[in-house]
């Protein structure tokens, strides 16, 4: 086994590391499990949240980076699609909460998920940002999070079945060949 493997499996050993203990935060965070005491114990639910976001988007960010990086096709397109499909899957509560914290910030709650789901995010909300357009602003703010956090995951995974990727640099952003698919 060569370097260039021997780091991209540890690279791949802390982006699960990391993804499994934003999935421990999320189990704090949504009281099904007080895995974590200091985060069960943080007196706002809204951070609690928040650091399970920057968790998760950083454990699935290097994941899909490493992807990337993986010489072998099978391989890169198989790592690929799980990292997508499973952001994809974490991502669509995330913007169905933010849509359904509209009516919840004045009071009506989706008959099925609402009470469940969403109850306690907006009263968290509505006690740090008391005016009911700055939730709204908040929540519309979320919605854009969400989707992007859809949306990029999506459009890179999809460039990298592709053995494409997405350059940003001094010229703007534009697609082109996979380092790991050149010179193969």
């Amino acid at each position: 086994m060569n370097k260039k493997s021997k780091i991209q499996i540890g690279l791949l050993a802390l982006a699960v590391a990391i993804i499994i203990v934003g999935i421990l935060f999320l189990l704090t965070a949504s009281k099904i499990a007080p895995i974590f005491a200091a985060i069960y114990g943080l007196p706002n639910l809204i951070l609690q949240y928040v650091i399970v976001i920057g968790v998760m988007a950083a454990g699935i960010m290097t994941f899909s980076n490493v992807c990337a990086t993986v010489r072998d096709k099978k391989k890169r397109d198989a790592l690929t699609l799980f990292i997508t499909i499973f952001s994809t899957v974490l991502t669509l509560p995330l913007l169905y909460v933010f849509i359904a914290l509209f009516p919840a910030a004045s009071g009506r709650f989706d008959p099925v998920l609402g009470e469940l789901m969403v109850k306690d995010i907006a009263l968290a909300f509505q006690q740090v940002f008391k005016p009911l357009g700055l939730q709204y602003f908040i929540y519309s703010l979320g919605v854009v999070m969400a989707i992007v956090f859809l949306a990029f995951p999506l459009l890179t995974g999809v460039l990298t079945l592709k053995d494409k990727a997405l350059i940003i640099g001094k010229g703007g952003i534009k697609i082109g060949i996979l380092p790991a698919a050149q010179n193969k």
